[in-house]
């Protein structure tokens, strides 16, 4: 029992690690061979989810150049990420190459109370896809409610105000929800 633990736990960990030294190492993701323009119409400080969609939205034009700057190693090294980040996403936080492993403040007495010192892990991810590629590849729109609690105070905000923009940037292939009004079946997002 105790061996098949440790080759779940452990080879999976000793390749990713190899895997990324190896990365770092051969040097893959120089900036110096990639061409920089001296100007860019458009500047997109993130690669998340919202960055990526964002920049190839901006890039449908041929008027305009984008530039998308995103910290942290391609993640390519994991090979075909969209198969493999979710199983990976364990071996991925916490990992300086692929995590900006933010903590919180200590959260006792009201939150935390299980943790080392009531402080929390907050998993931030680097590299093209943000969290998500380190968050077992979940895309979350955010809870109705917090929208129209925001609009409380900053109006515009409501659910039913930024609903039509989730719909413009999201899709979905999933049956479900290519009937659903609050979802949409074409467009830069895909989830499943």
């Amino acid at each position: 029992m105790k061996s098949s633990v440790l080759l779940v736990v452990v080879f999976p960990a000793f390749v990713v690690t190899v895997a990324v030294a190896a990365y770092v190492l051969l040097g893959f993701g120089d900036l110096s061979k990639t061409a920089v323009a001296p100007e860019y119409d458009f500047v997109i400080v993130g690669g998340g989810s919202a960055g990526c969609v964002l920049a190839d939205r901006l890039s449908e034009s041929a008027d305009v150049t984008v530039l998308l700057l995103e910290a942290g190693v391609e993640h390519d090294y994991l090979l075909d990420v969209e198969k493999i980040a979710p199983a990976a996403s364990p071996l991925l936080q916490n990992v300086p190459v692929s995590d900006w492993a933010f903590r919180s403040e200590p959260n006792a007495p009201h939150a935390g109370l299980g943790l080392k010192g009531s402080v929390t892990n907050i998993p931030r991810g680097k590299g093209l896809g943000g969290s998500s590629v380190i968050n077992y590849m979940a895309y979350v729109r955010g809870n109705k409610e917090d929208f129209n609690l925001w609009n409380k105070t900053a109006p515009g905000w409501a659910y039913d105000d930024v609903l039509p923009y989730f719909k413009k940037s999201e899709s979905s292939n999933l049956f479900p929800c290519k009937r659903s009004p609050t979802l949409s079946s074409r467009s830069h997002l895909l989830f499943t």
